[in-house]
């Protein structure tokens, strides 16, 4: 094969590979550039070795043993029974998800409600059982609750479904201590009844709370059915009419 034969070679196959590649790049990331996009474009392939499942911006990583336990521990929610469990507080997480503070005869116990899956899983209770005297804390992917003896902090991470556990016995509760937590970017400072939270670039903030993921909570379990307006606003839920 002489030179000039073999360049031609060489042109076609470098013009053909650039043209295949601008192909490949507008079919499946529609003419916009970014890191991402070249990664979304192999993503429609089932990467060998790796167990990712792909397809989609997520990749389905594997399961810690928290996630394994917290959804081996999750049943049907067949609603509140009104006979046997008060409702003390409601807090709406995210756009699914509801903790709930129940009294279920003479102890309270902290629930996590799936309003979406119909499930639901306790992770206070017993030792973890929360007081009566604070209120639930929330903010960002975290819940925080003080135990019914005030002796330990106890914080879930909805993404983990990791519980940590702090010893409270050194505080003085009554004077607004302010906690340095690992993992979590806020100062975790616990007021009188409630959690307050501080960042330098927002200062002190109340908990998070999600108004719609409650309401449709409330529909869900039907709570007006057996709730009065005092119980209603207790619970911070709006009255209706």
């Amino acid at each position: 094969m002489t030179k000039v034969v073999y360049k031609r070679y060489i042109f076609l196959a470098t013009f053909i590979l650039v043209i295949f590649s601008g192909l490949f790049y507008f079919l499946f990331n529609d003419g916009k550039y970014s890191s991402s996009n070249i990664v979304n474009s192999l993503s429609l392939l089932k990467l060998p070795f790796t167990g990712f499942a792909t397809g989609s911006d997520e990749i389905d990583l594997p399961k810690s043993e928290a996630e394994i336990a917290f959804e081996q521990s999750a049943i049907s929610d067949t609603g509140i029974n009104p006979n046997q469990e008060k409702l003390k507080e409601i807090k709406g997480v995210s756009k699914n998800h509801i903790a709930v503070k129940i009294q279920n005869n003479e102890n309270n116990e902290l629930w996590v409600f799936d309003v979406e899956k119909k499930k639901k899983v306790r992770i206070g209770f017993n030792e973890s059982e929360p007081s009566n005297d604070f209120s639930i804390g929330m903010k960002d992917e975290f819940i925080f609750w003080i135990s019914k003896d005030l002796t330990k902090l106890f914080i879930f991470s909805t993404k983990t479904k990791e519980t940590k556990q702090i010893d409270l016995k050194t505080y003085n509760l009554g004077s607004r201590p302010q906690l340095t937590i690992e993992g979590i970017s806020w100062k975790v400072i616990i007021g009188a009844q409630e959690f307050y939270f501080y960042r330098e670039e927002t200062g002190e903030v109340f908990s998070d709370d999600n108004g719609l993921v409650k309401e449709e909570f409330r529909k869900s379990e039907d709570l007006d059915s057996f709730l009065d307006n005092d119980s209603l606003v207790n619970l911070k839920l709006q009255l209706e009419g």
